[in-house]
């Protein structure tokens, strides 16, 4: 019997390219997988979003709040695509970091969207990425 489990295991890894198959017996269902190219595509929307927000703040203009508020958004919605529902990940500097980053972009976001805006918190969340990124 065990033979016959690990003949499946083997040919669920040799069938799929991505290993989903396999990992769909091997991680348990609060588990949340993420492929090295979603992770990168998530981290690539959010540093093209902080780029675009730290120019925003540091123009001579006041930075127009629609737009502030768009990059935080699109942060936000980039953030999401990495939590997944469970509690554990492949990503253990993500499951730490991530939270606590949601928690500022969402703090950031309320400031923003006050009449008159709060960008302190907006110009902070950028810096924040330093902390992982350094």
């Amino acid at each position: 019997m065990r033979n016959a489990w690990a003949l499946g295991l083997l040919f669920c890894a040799c069938t799929s390219t991505e290993g989903g198959a396999l990992r769909q017996v091997t991680y348990g269902r609060d588990f949340h997988y993420l492929e090295k190219q979603e992770v990168r595509t998530a981290m690539d929307r959010i540093a093209k979003e902080v780029v675009a927000l730290e120019a925003l703040l540091r123009a001579d203009a006041p930075a127009p709040q629609p737009q502030v508020l768009l990059h935080l958004d699109a942060m936000i919605a980039a953030t999401a695509e990495l939590e997944g529902p469970g509690k554990a990940g492949n990503h253990p500097i993500l499951d730490t970091n991530l939270p606590a980053f949601r928690r500022d972009l969402n703090a950031a976001r309320s400031s923003a969207a006050k009449d008159p805006p709060n960008y302190y918190l907006a110009g902070s969340v950028a810096g924040a990425c330093q902390y992982c990124h350094h």
